[in-house]
């Protein structure tokens, strides 16, 4: 072995291997959360047209659990840039769930 080089630990040391976790999780959750935003998206291009009370509560269930994931990593995360990208996806989320409310409570009711 040279002088001043030591071997390095195969595995790595354990703030490299928080790291790399918390990076794949952020990511893991970004792309669950784009898929399902996605989906949504989809849904509703498609379906422009008046929606039934079951396909408004579904899609409501969607927002919430969205908003709800955005605030789970807006707790974990820290730093400016993650928390302006996470405030706009709850703020985005929250606008799409105003606007399903208001679709839902327009329905006439039974």
């Amino acid at each position: 072995m040279m002088p001043g080089l030591r071997r390095r630990n195969p595995r790595g040391d354990a703030a490299t291997r928080r790291a790399i976790r918390a990076t794949l999780g952020e990511a893991l959750a970004d792309r669950a959360f784009t898929a399902s935003a996605r989906d949504l998206l989809g849904t509703i291009m498609s379906n422009s047209g008046s929606l039934s009370l079951a396909e408004l509560d579904r899609r409501i269930a969607i927002v919430r659990d969205n908003i709800r994931q955005l605030i789970e990593q807006a707790a974990a995360l820290s730093g400016a840039e993650d928390e302006a990208r996470n405030a706009d996806r709850i703020a985005q989320q929250n606008e799409e769930l105003e606007r399903l409310l208001k679709q839902r409570d327009a329905l006439p009711k039974k």
